[in-house]
């Protein structure tokens, strides 16, 4: 899945890092609406990055997904 393209209430399965080297999102960390603000402003090509991420732990989804 891009990570532009990732909803409120998923978790990602990895770290997703920066250009520099820096994590910029833990693995485990939950998408919430002031963090799709954030990924927003991110540089285009990080932005169209493909990223693991799991089900909403409300669903009790368990599996990773990629698109």
């Amino acid at each position: 899945m891009r990570l532009e393209s990732i909803p409120v209430g998923m978790s990602f399965a990895e770290d997703i890092v920066a250009p520099n080297g820096i994590v910029f999102i833990g693995r485990g960390q939950e998408v919430t609406g002031p963090l799709v603000e954030r990924i927003s402003t991110l540089p285009e090509n990080v932005r169209e990055r493909l990223v693991r991420v799991l089900g909403s732990s409300s669903a009790g989804v368990a599996s990773a997904r990629e698109a």
